[in-house]
């Protein structure tokens, strides 16, 4: 891993205890400014992948603050929930697009240059005209285990949200999306999420929502209710 070597990134790479400095052949991932944001960039092979959470295209698809809430996400989320906890922030897409519609959104992610992007996406995000101009409080980004958090924690939230990583299809697909590659170089295949959904349901929170493949099995079958679309649903769990 390799921080481009400018004075802010350098101080994350102190923070992170990665080298600021890296030679084409040695580095897999690569943190760098992209102007005004910061961006992740994966070498695979001789291409490179960049992802970045593009907070600009979220200003311009929004027609108005907050955004309405309709569909299977927001009906599993439920109508009378005012914070959610990302517990499996990722890219933080989940949490951004939670933000934009109202909620009060505190986000986990264990991968430390995820946390690193999308804090710096927020700031920017929070810094920007359209903030100024609505209520939106934006989401608070925690570096940690979401397991540890939990467990540390009565009432983490009203409700719980879970995005682990699909697992694969039976029959070969096309080209995996590039967000999706990186997580997956970056975070693995989220083993653990069995273990995460049964922590998350241990906490004192009244909903948990576990968004999964439509072809998967549900991560626990004591389900309470799904709500599915085309290509994804959504499994609610309720304490």
């Amino acid at each position: 891993m390799n921080p481009a070597s400018d004075g802010r990134l350098s101080a994350i790479a102190r923070d992170l205890d990665l080298p600021e400095t890296a030679s084409e052949s040695t580095y897999r991932y690569l943190l760098e400014d992209a102007g005004s944001r910061l961006r992740i960039r994966l070498r695979d092979g001789g291409n490179s992948i960049f992802c970045q959470l593009d907070t600009d295209r979220f200003i311009a698809s929004l027609r108005s603050f907050p955004a309405s809430r309709h569909g299977v996400f927001n009906q599993a989320i439920g109508r009378k929930t005012v914070t959610v906890l990302d517990a499996t922030g990722g890219m933080g897409n989940d949490s951004l697009l939670l933000c934009g519609q109202g909620y009060r959104v505190t986000t986990l992610e264990r991968n430390a240059l995820l946390v690193v992007m999308m804090r710096d996406a927020f700031l920017h995000l929070g810094d920007s005209e359209w903030a100024g101009s609505n209520t939106a409080i934006m989401p608070t980004v925690i570096h940690d285990d979401a397991r540890d958090w939990l467990r540390a924690r009565k009432k983490p939230a009203d409700c719980i949200y879970l995005d682990p990583m699909f697992p694969p299809k039976r029959k070969s697909s096309a080209a995996v999306n590039k967000d999706i590659r990186l997580l997956q170089e970056l975070c693995g295949s989220d083993e653990d999420s069995t273990e995460l959904l049964d922590v998350a349901r241990t906490s004192n929170a009244r909903r948990v929502v576990v968004k999964r493949p439509r072809h998967a099995e549900p991560l626990a079958p004591d389900y309470s209710d799904s709500f599915s679309g085309k290509l994804v649903r959504y499994d609610l769990y309720l304490q």
